[in-house]
């Protein structure tokens, strides 16, 4: 217990600088490192996630959400031989048409250095256009096409185009027509 009658001993106050019954000062501690750790990594969980999740959307959503998305989908199928891709981009009224076609494009067709180029959108329809080469397997025969604005470049109106790329009367297989149903663009004109 101490010695009687001393400073801090029981009984007695404790002394601190300013003298007897002044308790001491209690020393400063800052924030606890501890506290701010935990802020910091929310944020960065916080930051993590919503990383992860814009790289799922662009990855599985992407592709249905936009003309531009869908007709690159398609310029990258066509371009790596992928038809049953191609034939899943198509509306779902035309994807059993397009299968059944597909076996001859596969063996009849290839694409050579394909790029997509202007994405032209009015309402729910949309012309896109790709460059580059589709040419015969029998007889090497190419038709090419480097006007990236093929679809919109002689004078016709959009309407009068996208009409022409619908129905049999397309002159180009550079120019593909894409349609919005229920919120997602496919493509059109099988």
């Amino acid at each position: 217990g101490g010695v009687p009658g001393a400073a801090g001993a029981p009984g007695w106050p404790a002394m601190g600088p300013g003298g007897p019954g002044v308790p001491a000062p209690v020393p400063a501690t800052g924030p606890k490192p501890f506290v701010k750790r935990p802020a910091f990594l929310v944020v960065v969980v916080v930051v993590v996630v919503a990383l992860i999740g814009g790289g799922l959307y662009w990855v599985f959503g992407r592709s249905s959400n936009s003309a531009q998305s869908t007709a690159s989908a398609l310029v990258t199928a066509l371009g790596s031989g992928d038809f049953a891709q191609v034939c899943n981009l198509a509306t779902p009224a035309e994807q059993s048409k397009c299968r059944s076609e597909l076996g001859r494009v596969q063996t009849g067709f290839k694409y050579k250095n394909l790029a997509l180029g202007t994405v032209t959108v009015s309402g729910q329809r949309a012309l896109g256009v790709m460059t580059g080469s589709v040419c015969e397997n029998s007889g090497g025969r190419c038709l090419s096409n480097n006007n990236a604005n093929a679809a919109m470049s002689h004078g016709q109106s959009f309407n009068e185009v996208y009409a022409s790329a619908v129905g049999s009367s397309s002159s180009t297989p550079f120019v593909f027509p894409l349609v919005e149903l229920n919120g997602k663009w496919y493509v059109t004109g099988f």
